[in-house]
């Protein structure tokens, strides 16, 4: 493994075992992640194709899920409706699991149709128009289970999935960036409209989680 971490870096046995005795991250990073094969595999292809295949799934799964979000800006439609329902959903204690009692972790709702039900009994209280309902109504339901599953881990991460910078080049090769843009903005004004701070993505559904957590907690201790 050693041999093979040197050739990536391009550093000498001194070197190595210097930045190993100070604890380079870059040295961590790859003992931990890695494994000497993954390596070898580097440095004879330039790629490593097992987290190619990973890479190649998600994108699969950003562009499909971003061409469900574009029937939104379709005429009729509504897209901060379905912005502000994801804040509910965040919201929504069935969308917890519980250990230990006060433990609790966001995990979604599993279940398509289960998600569905709630997105139409929040779209029934909010929406302002027949023709708005007839839009949105077929848009959540050409939603599938690996758009819902796909949507739960990028909640459960802070859309960090989809919006990290090392999927950018990709993204320029796949997918329309103004789509990108629309649903980041999206979700950033919902999120922060409701918090009523300004912060990154990530730390606004952070902190809307630790609230729902903090609330569901309260209600156990003092209304049970």
């Amino acid at each position: 493994m050693k041999e093979s971490i040197k050739k990536v870096l391009d550093i000498a046995d001194k070197t190595y075992y210097n930045w190993k005795k100070e604890n380079r991250p870059i040295i961590s990073l790859l003992e931990k992640y890695f494994t000497k094969e993954d390596l070898e595999e580097f440095l004879s292809t330039n790629k490593i194709a097992k987290y190619d295949v990973v890479n190649t799934s998600i994108f699969i799964s950003i562009s499909n899920f971003v061409e469900k979000l574009n029937i939104l800006y379709t005429k009729d439609s509504n897209p901060i409706l379905f912005y502000n329902f994801i804040v509910h959903y965040v919201q929504l204690d069935k969308s917890y699991y519980f250990h230990d009692v006060l433990l609790h972790g966001w995990v979604g709702i599993g279940d398509l149709e289960e998600f569905q039900d709630e997105f139409y009994e929040y779209l029934i209280k909010n929406i302002t128009s027949a023709s708005e309902l007839k839009n949105m109504s077929y848009f959540i339901n050409q939603l599938t289970i690996s758009d819902l599953l796909f949507l739960n881990m990028n909640i459960s991460t802070g859309f960090r999935l989809t919006f990290n910078t090392i999927y950018i080049n990709f993204h320029h090769t796949i997918i329309d960036d103004r789509s990108l843009d629309k649903m980041k903005d999206g979700l950033y004004t919902a999120f922060s409209e409701t918090l009523k701070i300004d912060d990154d993505l990530n730390n606004l559904i952070t902190e809307l989680i630790d609230e729902t957590r903090d609330r569901m907690d309260y209600e156990y201790l003092y209304k049970t």
